[in-house]
């Protein structure tokens, strides 16, 4: 195998999506089927000839049992617990955030009453904010359930949080001081100076912008701030990923090369400044998957070999499914390995098939005026050729992390091409800005320059809001696909796109797959608007604790609400 690692990689995280879709009990079979496979293909001489074929069943077959064993002996014994009030002590295991009007407690079980689990993490929500830091103990009346949404209670799950719960403040809440806390708490703490640095010298909505951009730091964000980032195709930047990690590393491997002046001692620090990072982030799935890439291409540029990109994506992935079977119900993860898989697959072919169109065009010429007159040539080039890049690379990562916008956030920005054209290279230049400010700050000696470099980050960060809420702010900004049948479709479409590539004429089947595929969604889109019309549609909010029903019939809604905690689904769904 030329690339083992992305086979592997890849395999293995296919596996893990299949196993979340069809659950533990069958994914126990098919782990034992494909497991015989193995073992075929080992004796089936045509068989072991492929040799992809048996570390594929293999793989998959580890895969899955990791998955159903987890679910199993970890899960389902702390589900039990679902619909219970318990009382009981738990250690804050990360910094505790504001959303929405209540503070969100992250803790790490020790002690239940009455219950011999522990070890797992709950989510656990409250209106009063108590006097708490990262690894103090608390010890309280905790109602507990689990998130009911399919999508969102997955994702709660790969974030590590088994269940949610509501803190009864009535019943007493003790807190306990915790004097000596790991190494870890260092970085939590830089975390922190750093979000304040950039509240000193910034205005509100510029530091809540770089905080998010910088640290993947998005709580201070409104719900309606979001949503506009998201519509404008652009909320991407405000989670930490392989953008910002290649712009971190750059960097520092800038700095260094020029201070050290040898390329190789440079690369070395750069590791060490990246693990940093990392540990400020906060090691998420999206860090961890970018930072082993970057830390692979820096090794690479130490002992002057030139790394595969599939094989580096494949390692970081199979890295982080092998620490949690749950990954793959990260859809952020998820999203960054297409977005970067898109990326390394299609991006240089996009690029160069625009760049041919462009040259086939005859440029128009003036007898008064030439553009190359302003523009030397290769400058125009160049500067051509870096916009195409955006664009190409947008397409690209736009196209292969459809499926997870379309399933999971259930839209598609429309304008994404052109506010990342827009964004894109001014969030980058903010993004180090941002760093080299902070860097200046703790200096001592440098932090008068602080001010200019910051003043600079609040001009950028104008900018990015400014052209983010002109394109949200469009028509068809972007198109909601909240139907049941787009799943169905999409995957119609794509085993459409693996069955038209072995035709001869491939770029035409192509086209008119993507035609005709698009025209079948927007004639099924509009069959099931008329139907609506003429029919009476019931919906059932799951509420935890009451009951919310919504009835809408073509432009007439009426709502009931009997208590429960989740009454703005209807809002939504309304």
């Amino acid at each position: 195998m030329k690339r083992p690692f992305a086979v592997l990689g890849f395999t293995y995280l296919t596996a893990l999506m299949v196993a979340l879709f069809v659950g533990s009990n069958i994914a126990y079979i098919l782990s034992g089927v494909l497991a015989v496979l193995f073992f075929i293909s080992l004796v089936v001489k045509k068989l072991r000839k492929r040799i992809a074929l048996p570390f594929i069943f293999i793989t998959s077959a580890v895969a899955m049992l990791m998955f159903s064993t987890f679910v199993e002996q970890k899960l389902k014994t702390v589900e039990v617990l679902s619909g219970t009030e318990q009382r009981i002590t738990a250690t804050v295991c990360d910094e505790v955030y504001e959303s929405n009007g209540k503070y969100y407690y992250p803790l790490e079980v020790t002690k239940i009453r009455n219950s011999e689990l522990s070890g797992f993490k709950i989510l656990a929500s409250s209106s009063v904010l108590y006097d708490v830091d990262v690894y103090d103990k608390l010890d309280a009346k905790i109602s507990l359930y689990q998130n009911a949404d399919s999508v969102f209670g997955n994702y709660d799950i790969s974030k590590g949080y088994f269940l949610r719960g509501a803190i009864k403040h009535y019943s007493g809440v003790v807190t306990e001081k915790a004097y000596e806390k790991p190494f870890y708490y260092n970085f939590i703490l830089l975390r922190r100076n750093i979000k304040s640095v950039i509240s000193e010298y910034l205005p509100q909505d510029c530091a809540n912008l770089l905080t998010a951009v910088m640290l993947g730091d998005k709580h201070s964000f409104t719900t309606e701030e979001k949503e506009m980032f998201s519509s404008a195709g652009v909320s991407h930047l405000m989670s930490v990923s392989g953008f910002h990690v290649t712009i971190v590393a750059q960097l520092f491997m800038l700095i260094f090369a020029v201070v050290f002046r040898r390329k190789r001692i440079g690369a070395g620090v750069s590791i060490l400044a990246l693990l940093v990072f990392m540990a400020v982030t906060g090691f998420s799935p999206t860090v961890v998957r970018a930072g082993i890439m970057q830390i692979i291409f820096l090794i690479g540029l130490m002992i002057f070999r030139s790394p595969e990109p599939f094989n580096s994506l494949g390692f970081s992935v199979l890295v982080i499914c092998l620490l949690n079977p749950y990954s793959c119900a990260d859809f952020g993860f998820l999203m960054s390995v297409g977005a970067t898989f898109g990326i390394f697959c299609a991006s240089e072919r996009i690029k160069t098939n625009i760049i041919e169109r462009l040259q086939q065009k005859k440029p128009r010429r003036f007898k008064k005026f030439s553009l190359r007159r302003i523009i030397p040539k290769k400058k125009a080039e160049k500067f051509v050729s870096s916009i195409v890049s955006v664009i190409a690379m947008t397409i690209s990562a736009t196209v292969f992390t459809l499926p997870v916008t379309l399933i999971v956030f259930k839209q598609f920005p429309i304008y994404s091409v052109i506010s990342n054209l827009l964004i894109s290279y001014p969030a980058s230049i903010m993004i180090a800005f941002g760093i080299i400010a902070v860097l200046f700050n703790f200096s001592g000696i440098l932090s008068f320059l602080t001010v200019p470099i910051m003043f600079v980050c609040e001009l950028i960060a104008k900018y990015i809001m400014f052209w983010t809420e002109a394109i949200a702010n469009l028509p068809f900004s972007v198109i909601r696909l909240n139907y049941s049948f787009v799943p169905f479709w999409l995957a119609i479409v794509i085993l459409a796109y693996f069955i038209v590539r072995k035709l001869k004429n491939r770029r035409f089947a192509v086209k008119f797959t993507t035609i005709s595929g698009i025209a079948t969604l927007v004639l099924m889109i509009l069959a099931y608007d008329i139907y609506m019309m003429t029919g009476i549609s019931v919906y059932i909010a799951d509420c935890n604790n009451g009951i919310n029903i919504a009835v809408s019939s073509s432009e007439n809604n009426s709502m009931v609400t009997y208590g429960g905690s989740k009454a703005y689904d209807l809002f939504e769904y309304l």
